[in-house]
């Protein structure tokens, strides 16, 4: 995308890494539903988007969900070293709240059992096992020179607090979601100085609850609109213009710190599963999840290794 921005605009005069403040950074990014699987494994409870996509497969363009995903649950190692080739300085990404706030009650009242759902509740208990998964994935990614950048949420609301009072349509979300926040400030926050609270909200919000023609879990969005147009193109334009704004903007002395590119890796990319791949990395899921560089990949290596103009060829 920055190439197309320094061959369009003619921004190539300072397309290479010292044109940039000092400290600026750049990342990649990801999210815990997209990326890590593992999810009947290490405690981890259900999401609104694991409930999604296994009661609606007809959703997602291939019927496909995120129960392995990429596998970074037990690759992470494997992609922090993807980005120390990069020459990367910080990953972005999000933690499963049902990883670290999951477990199900389940009380006997004779004659029958009647359950009680506290997963993503304090009520519910600390799922040790997740938060020694993420101790790890920080350490590593800090024994490795990557700057973690922590996203408390990136939609993946916990499924029984969806079927208690209907997640974010309710305030009752404020406390549950306060209780989670403390944990991880409390676990992660000697170790992680840089906090998101929520991935975008309004994308979320939107796509959620409205007819914005993005069905996001859990649903309750109007159906997707198809909308014909005669000229351009809206998958590529909207990110061009944006990067040629703030790379601009900054010139102009605006205070933009960094620039995390989505994503690392091909993954599920929720509503379109696995049909389309954004990743600065090519994942073969036909072939025990194995990834590799693409052009882009390289692009990025050179640029972020040397002072040097970067050819727009």
């Amino acid at each position: 995308m920055v190439t197309a921005v320094k061959a369009n605009y003619g921004l190539s005069s300072f397309l290479n890494r010292s044109s940039f403040p000092p400290g600026f950074i750049f990342g990649s990014a990801s999210s815990s539903y997209q990326y890590e699987g593992a999810a009947f494994r290490g405690g981890k409870g259900q999401s609104i988007w694991h409930n999604y996509t296994h009661t609606y497969p007809e959703k997602t363009a291939d019927g496909s969900n995120g129960d392995v995903a990429v596998n970074q649950y037990d690759l992470y190692k494997d992609d922090i070293q993807i980005m120390n080739n990069m020459n990367l300085d910080a990953y972005r990404f999000s933690i499963a709240w049902t990883r670290i706030l999951l477990i199900k009650i389940l009380i006997l009242t004779l004659p029958i059992f009647i359950e009680i759902f506290a997963e993503g509740k304090l009520s519910g208990g600390i799922n040790e096992e997740g938060i020694e998964h993420y101790n790890n994935l920080i350490n590593e990614l800090i024994a490795n020179g990557q700057e973690p950048f922590f996203t408390l949420f990136h939609w993946d609301v916990p499924q029984a607090s969806e079927d208690e009072y209907g997640g974010f349509l309710c305030p009752k979300i404020i406390d549950d979601f306060r209780d989670y926040v403390d944990i991880c400030f409390e676990e992660f926050g000697d170790k992680v100085e840089h906090w998101i609270t929520l991935n975008e909200p309004s994308v979320f919000s939107m796509g959620t609850y409205s007819g914005s023609g993005l069905a996001l879990a859990p649903g309750r969005s109007s159906a997707w609109q198809n909308l014909n147009y005669t000229c351009g193109n809206s998958s590529t334009e909207p990110y061009q213009l944006s990067v040629m704004g703030w790379i601009l903007g900054q010139r102009k002395g605006v205070n933009v710190k960094g620039y995390f590119a989505w994503s690392l890796l091909d993954n599920f990319e929720f509503n379109s599963g696995y049909t389309v791949r954004f990743g600065i990395n090519f994942v073969d899921y036909k072939n025990g999840l194995k990834r590799y560089p693409k052009l882009s990949a390289y692009w990025f290596t050179d640029f972020l290794k040397s002072d040097q103009l970067v050819s727009d060829s």
